[in-house]
């Protein structure tokens, strides 16, 4: 029989994810006229982009496994997609890129292709790459790739643009 029971350290980590963002991602944040504050810094702060990445890379070492139990606590809290795009990308960039990555102080745009050249891409504004989901491969595009206008999206707290990605 397989034990799938968290370990003491997983434990610890899902606890820690909760009560970062129960304390500085509350869904309240995203009712209008509120101010939107930015946790990315405070993700950065606790480790959250270097989860997956080897120690050698600047990360914690920790596995896939991990990364899932984070992602799993942040749904409830409805983080931006670039919360995801900037993990993906961390672990895809250049040594220099991701440093500045995993410290908060730059983010990754998330692109959703649409297997005909067209593509929506999230919170573009200040990203320093954008990765693309295009069906099973994950790609890194620079920020100037995206061509296209932003769109009415499913809510104002999240920047939807709708364009192409070329290179």
């Amino acid at each position: 029989m397989i034990d799938l029971s968290l370990s003491a350290e997983q434990r610890n980590i899902v606890e820690g994810a909760s009560t970062l963002l129960r304390e500085h991602s509350p869904v309240a944040r995203l009712r209008s006229g509120r101010t939107r504050d930015d946790i990315r810094r405070r993700l950065a702060g606790w480790g959250w982009f270097a989860v997956g990445l080897a120690e050698n890379a600047g990360g914690l070492g920790l596995t896939i496994a991990e990364e899932a139990l984070l992602y799993l606590e942040a749904g409830p809290f409805l983080l931006s997609p670039s919360v995801l795009a900037t993990t993906l990308a961390a672990g895809l960039v250049d040594p220099a890129l991701r440093a500045e990555l995993i410290a908060g102080n730059r983010s990754a745009a998330l692109a959703m292709t649409t297997g005909d050249g067209r593509a929506y891409c999230f919170d573009r504004d200040d990203a320093a790459v954008i990765v693309a989901i295009d069906g099973d491969e994950t790609l890194v595009y620079p920020v100037e790739a995206f061509a296209g206008e932003l769109v009415a999206g499913l809510d104002e707290t999240l920047a939807q643009a709708k364009g192409r990605l070329d290179g």
